[in-house]
């Protein structure tokens, strides 16, 4: 039996408000690893990049390193501030953070009802208490990022559709939520995928089919391939507009100056050490023993597809989502490479949820290996709940 809407709400709200309460309690208790008078100056749950973002906000992008924080949350809270203290504007911020969590994975629930009935509730109460758990309650990009992308992935796999049945004006619902990801992360370009994937699968679905088959189709997917082209423009514009105003601001002079990606790329290796393979050095162990079971996690949703079960399932069915997983998962462990190891687990679960579906699945018929691994998950996830309130370092 389906899952009613007011009880998915009540399941949701009721864990990430648990959640909420406990990182709060925590905060009272106990003393900030990093307590200053910089930390007194914010309300609680102000932290690590919330930090930066609050900097941001009131004083602008000032100094070169700030480059590395997208202008979303920034906004928002100057926004905020504009009417409001900044105090309470950082509170109203937070509030908006768990506000768009509960509403991103209760979109999500009918979607995973859909393909995986059974797993649905599992599913739930998974990525409620997942590793990136704790920073869904605070002013970071993870929250907003994720209700970015639930609506998008409920555009693409409505319940009572499959995927390529959709039509046209689904894509262009999904150009603002693409825009809004761009101004949260410099990987917000890539949920513009979901727009490129349907002309894909509906290419692929024909093939074999005959030149009339093909012809009946090249119209749709001719305008698919003009909306996911505007979904990636759209995606790109924040982070060619940082460049723009950098170089007015801070050019000549800076290696980087002339180009449009070199600002981003040059702040992220100059300033807080990431760039190709340079997070999988021995003296990062720690926080590749933290991403390692995403990184497991993401390995099988890249693989999934060719399990005997999936490949045996309806065409527009678990196959087509299979396949989104595994191509959309692909991308993430690519940046993986480039990206700062501790950040992946907040990555792959908030740029794709559903990813959780193949090793949830493989724990419910019996697996201890992949039990061990969502354990390890929650795990993590209750251990953040009490570093990041903290200001200690956590993933």
């Amino acid at each position: 039996m389906a899952w009613s809407c007011w009880g998915r709400i009540r399941c949701i709200a009721g864990i990430r408000l648990a959640v909420l309460a406990v990182e709060l309690c925590v905060y009272h208790v106990f003393t900030p690893y990093m307590s200053s008078h910089r930390l007194e100056r914010h309300s609680p749950l102000i932290v690590w990049d919330s930090l930066w973002f609050a900097d941001i906000a009131a004083k602008g992008y000032d100094f070169e390193q700030k480059n590395a924080f997208y202008p979303g949350v920034p906004l928002l809270l100057r926004v905020l501030g504009s009417f409001l203290s900044s105090v309470a504007a950082e509170i109203a911020a937070v509030a908006l953070a768990n506000a768009s969590a509960i509403t991103a994975i209760v979109m999500l629930v009918p979607v995973v009802e859909a393909h995986y009935p059974t797993l649905a509730k599992p599913w739930t109460v998974l990525v409620s208490l997942s590793q990136c758990s704790a920073f869904l309650s605070t002013a970071y990009t993870e929250p907003f990022f994720l209700l970015a992308n639930a609506a998008c992935l409920r555009l693409l796999l409505p319940p009572s559709q499959t995927l390529t049945t959709g039509i046209p004006w689904r894509a262009v619902l999904m150009l603002p939520p693409l825009a809004a990801a761009g101004s949260l992360r410099s990987n917000g370009a890539v949920l513009a995928g979901y727009l490129w994937f349907v002309p894909f699968i509906s290419t692929v679905r024909v093939m074999g089919q005959g030149t009339r088959a093909m012809c009946r189709v090249i119209p749709r997917v001719a305008l698919l391939s003009a909306l996911a082209i505007c979904g990636t423009v759209l995606a790109l514009v924040p982070t060619a507009a940082m460049a723009l105003r950098a170089q007015a601001a801070l050019c000549p002079g800076r290696p980087w100056c002339g180009t449009v990606t070199g600002l981003y790329s040059f702040v992220q290796g100059e300033y807080w050490g990431v760039g190709f393979l340079q997070s999988l050095r021995p003296d990062q162990a720690g926080n590749i023993l933290l991403a390692a079971p995403s990184l497991a996690i993401a390995g099988l949703a890249v693989v999934d597809p060719l399990n005997r079960q999936l490949r045996h399932a309806p065409a527009d069915h678990r196959v087509q989502l299979g396949l989104l997983l595994a191509v959309q998962t692909a991308v993430l462990l690519t940046a993986a490479t480039v990206m700062h190891i501790n950040v992946f687990a907040r990555l792959l679960l908030t740029t794709q949820p559903l990813v959780l579906l193949p090793a949830l699945r493989r724990a419910r018929v019996g697996s201890w290996v992949w039990s061990g691994v969502l354990g390890l998950i929650v795990g993590f996830g209750a251990l953040g709940t009490v570093f990041v309130p903290l200001h200690l370092p956590f993933t």
